[in-house]
């Protein structure tokens, strides 16, 4: 049982990011946009839909033949329990341990490493960090260790405390709570009302605020904004120009468009969402080509 666990806790973790589009978050906003006629966009729904339906690797079916709990997980990412599309999985009951695991562990990654990125870009500072409780925390073991660590050693330092931390108490609070719960089997898992996984109620309020720092201070900061701005109007454009001309689509893709039932702006969006950052530039500027300086 527990090596069924293991690996579809790993089936989990590897699946969870693989329907983000091209540019992150931006990219995630502009396909939205792009398809509100028709759905909108999500990447953890359209995660889904590429192990359900666009991976083709058996004869017989479509998609990758995953597990109930696996293709759940991509439903409870997105928060859309409630469609009556994804009935069979609201009826299952609560969240699985693994798919609530991998949930939290992604933030906790995501917020470390935009926070080391910013450090890196210089759009925040050590000093500016230094105001944060969780940083402080972090900060003051790798002081007492290493009480003469500077620069760019201690911010590695911190940052790996940070992370150890978070992950630390995220094993502590989630034991804790399933010796309360007393959550021994997947029915008790199932049947639970709150969370069995989750951070310390100090560490969560301190996650809060070195989240509200990144929005403040990281995500809205010009330069971000800048390659926002660039990457919304790739997708435009490419979205736009696919969509005015299907024959430029691959040939797996054009032929969806010959099924009964295909919708256009839908398969447009596939493939835009499959594209990697790099691809959808060189894809832009093949496709739009600046006109010659006189």
């Amino acid at each position: 049982m527990r090596g069924v666990r293991g690996r579809r806790n790993c089936a989990i973790g590897l699946a969870h990011d693989i329907g983000h589009p091209p540019f992150g978050h931006a990219g995630e906003t502009v396909l939205n946009d792009c398809l509100a006629n028709v759905g909108g966009f999500n990447h953890n729904l359209y995660g889904l839909r590429r192990v359900d339906e666009l991976e083709a690797r058996y004869p017989d079916f479509p998609g990758l033949n995953l597990s109930f709990e696996v293709r759940e997980s991509f439903v409870r990412h997105a928060g859309k329990l409630a469609d009556p599309r994804f009935a069979e999985f609201a009826a299952a009951g609560g969240e699985l341990l693994e798919a609530a695991v991998v949930d939290l562990v992604d933030s906790i990654a995501y917020d470390t490493h935009d926070a080391d990125d910013a450090l890196g870009l210089g759009f925040i500072t050590l000093a500016d960090l230094q105001e944060l409780r969780l940083w402080q925390r972090a900060a003051a073991p790798v002081r007492r260790a290493y009480p003469a660590l500077d620069g760019a050693a201690f911010r590695t330092a911190v940052l790996r405390e940070l992370l150890a931390l978070q992950v630390n108490d995220l094993l502590d609070e989630t034991t804790r709570r399933i010796e309360t719960f007393r959550i021994r089997t997947l029915d008790d898992v199932r049947a639970a009302t709150v969370p069995s996984v989750g951070l310390s109620d100090a560490v969560a309020d301190e996650k809060r605020e070195l989240e509200r720092f990144l929005r403040e201070r990281v995500y809205t900061h010009h330069r971000v904004l800048r390659l926002t701005a660039s990457g919304t109007r790739t997708i435009q454009a490419l979205f736009t120009t696919y969509l005015a001309a299907p024959e430029l689509l691959p040939e797996r893709h054009g032929l969806r468009l010959r099924l009964p039932g295909a919708v256009a702006e839908v398969i447009v969006g596939d493939y835009l969402a499959g594209m990697t950052d790099r691809f959808a530039v060189l894809e832009d500027r093949r496709l739009h080509p600046s006109p010659p300086r006189p």
